[in-house]
């Protein structure tokens, strides 16, 4: 009798936002695929928002940031920890977001995460 391989269902939480006031939060399985991920954004926003969005937007990842130390004091010497900018802060610019254009490029983001993802949508 032959063995099948089983269909992983880990799940990745994706956070996508617009603007500061513009942000949908969704769960999906680590197989989902690049066009159904930009499918699940835009009826996010138009559908359930109701906020106008075009069907070929850009989509970029936020990058995590790697910082030392403490929850309590970040300047403490530690292990390495990631944290992602919050959505309005400075840390969150052109040089930590890495456009999302392919389906490989998906596939390299998703297989880095750690189950969490922050995408960029842009008008």
């Amino acid at each position: 009798m032959m063995s099948t391989s089983t269909v992983s269902l880990k799940p990745i939480s994706v956070k996508a936002y617009l603007t500061e006031d513009a942000i949908v939060m969704f769960r999906v399985a680590y197989e989902t695929t690049y066009a159904e991920i930009r499918d699940k954004i835009y009826d996010k926003f138009v559908n359930q928002e109701g906020i106008s969005l075009r069907p070929d937007f850009p989509l970029a990842y936020l990058v995590p940031v790697f910082t030392r130390g403490s929850p309590t004091s970040p300047a403490s010497p530690g292990p390495m920890r990631k944290c992602a900018g919050s959505v309005g802060s400075p840390s969150t610019n052109q040089s930590s977001l890495l456009p999302i254009q392919s389906q490989e490029a998906w596939e390299d983001i998703v297989r880095e995460s750690e189950g969490k993802l922050t995408l960029r949508v842009f008008e």
